[in-house]
C-alpha cells in the first residue's frame, strides 16, 4: 500500500518554472546544437509548458524521420547485399 502511495506521489509531481526552463534549455539544444537566448522573465508558466510540448513533439518527429531514413537505408543495402547477415554487418559499420 505504502509503494502504491509513493508511485503517485511521483507520477504527479509538477515541474517548477526552473525545471521548465532547464528542459527547455535542454531540448532547445539537442534539436538546434545550441542553447535558447530567451528572456525567460516575460514566459508564463502556461508559455513554458506549451514550448515544452512543442519541443517534445518536434523530437518525436525527428525520431520518426530517422527511423524511416535507417529502414530506407537498410531497405536499400539488402537490396544489393548477398545476404541478410551481410547487410547487418553493413548497417552496423554504417552507424
Amino acid at each position: 500500500m505504502k509503494k502504491q502511495a509513493v508511485r503517485a506521489n511521483i507520477m504527479t509531481t509538477t515541474w517548477n518554472r526552473d525545471d521548465l526552463v532547464g528542459y527547455i534549455s535542454d531540448r532547445y539544444k539537442e534539436l538546434n546544437g545550441i542553447r535558447p537566448r530567451f528572456n525567460w522573465d516575460e514566459w508564463s508558466t502556461e508559455d513554458l509548458e506549451a514550448e515544452c510540448d512543442s519541443l517534445n513533439a518536434q523530437i518525436e518527429y525527428e525520431i520518426h524521420r530517422d527511423r524511416l531514413e535507417m529502414e530506407a537505408a537498410l531497405g536499400a543495402m539488402l537490396e544489393y547485399a548477398p545476404d541478410f547477415e551481410t547487410a547487418q554487418r553493413w548497417a552496423k559499420e554504417f552507424v
